[in-house]
């Protein structure tokens, strides 16, 4: 499995080119196509695995944003929460950047910690306060802070350096697994 993870570029393996694929000198070859053959098969399984592995690991303080992806030629919201440590709470991306959007996002972000954060700070999008009353509890502290002031927003990066050399997504369900998959491994 360490092998594929490599290949598929989420270990730091090989990039992907027009000439064959495959380690040079192992006697292993291979294509594009069963390189994204592995991507599609296995991505939501390693996806799956490690965010389980990060159940009720979370902090206590996170740091929520949402950024855009262009999937089909329209722009995408790829919400995420990171805790105080930099560690990743939860991923989701959606059509729509609204409140439906938003609770749809805090729902399966608090399963994922279990108990919830005693703090939620995020820029300032206007549905957060309400979706993190509803979802997660009025005990919650919510924290407004905008510009650059959150580690959040220079952690959109390790998509975004995948994301910008293929134009574009082509299917919104690909994209979605794509990014669990890029955060989790991350």
């Amino acid at each position: 499995m360490a092998a594929v993870l490599r290949v598929m570029g989420l270990g730091g393996g090989w990039r992907l080119c027009l000439r064959p694929a495959g380690p040079s000198g192992r006697g292993v070859a291979f294509t594009h196509e069963t390189v994204r053959d592995w991507e599609e098969r296995f991505a939501p399984l390693f996806a799956q695995a490690l965010r389980a592995k990060r159940q009720g690991k979370v902090g206590k303080i996170w740091y929520v944003d949402a950024t855009y992806l262009k999937v089909k030629g329209q722009w995408c919201y790829r919400y995420r929460a990171i805790d105080e440590a930099g560690n990743l709470g939860d991923t989701r991306l959606s059509e729509q950047r609204d409140m439906v959007a938003a609770k749809a996002f805090f729902e399966p972000a608090k399963q994922t910690d279990g108990a919830g954060p005693e703090r939620v700070v995020s820029d300032g999008h206007t549905p957060y306060p309400r979706a993190i009353a509803e979802v997660l509890g009025t005990e919650v502290e919510h924290n407004w802070v905008g510009g650059v002031a959150t580690p959040i927003e220079q952690d959109h990066r390790g998509v975004k350096q995948r994301y910008y050399p293929t134009l574009g997504f082509k299917n919104f369900d690909a994209a979605g697994c794509f990014c669990q998959v890029v955060d989790a491994v991350r």
